[in-house]
């Protein structure tokens, strides 16, 4: 039965609204919550480190997790294991690098931390279907299409 005031900023009501969502959030599923930070918390630090190659050791030390808990985190949240996951981040970069930047393979390979351009191109392979340079083509050739089509 409450009525708000003409002058009240409907911005800060939502914001309130919000909080008190995200409060009794808290209260109701707290370790969802605190699971959903810890994935970030990974995901930020393997951002962080794309150009390396870490193993689940390396990422357990800094993050400080146990290897079972990694494990089980990364598999809950994301269906796979920690370095699947982090090949998965590094291959996304690659596409986003060989679409947006000047570097050629064997730059993008190196900057990603891979050990050769032929692994590289073979683990690109192996996740999108297509080999880098495949994708390149066919992105390009899709774009020159739609160009077409909108002229």
């Amino acid at each position: 039965g409450m009525v708000l005031k003409k002058h009240v900023d409907p911005y800060a009501v939502q914001r309130i609204k919000n909080e008190l969502e995200l409060f009794l959030l808290d209260i109701m599923r707290p370790a969802e919550r605190y699971e959903v930070q810890k994935m970030n918390a990974v995901t930020d630090y393997m951002m962080r480190n794309i150009y390396k190659s870490l193993t689940v050791r390396e990422i357990c030390l800094d993050l400080g997790f146990s290897a079972s808990s990694l494990k089980r985190l990364v598999q809950q949240t994301c269906g796979q294991s920690p370095l699947a996951y982090f090949t998965d981040l590094k291959i996304a970069q690659a596409e986003w690098l060989i679409l947006h930047s000047s570097m050629n393979m064997t730059q993008i390979a190196e900057q990603l931390g891979f050990s050769s351009v032929h692994y590289f191109s073979r683990v690109f392979k192996k996740i999108e279907g297509v080999s880098p340079t495949e994708y390149k083509n066919k992105v390009n050739k899709s774009k020159k299409l739609t160009r077409k089509k909108l002229c």
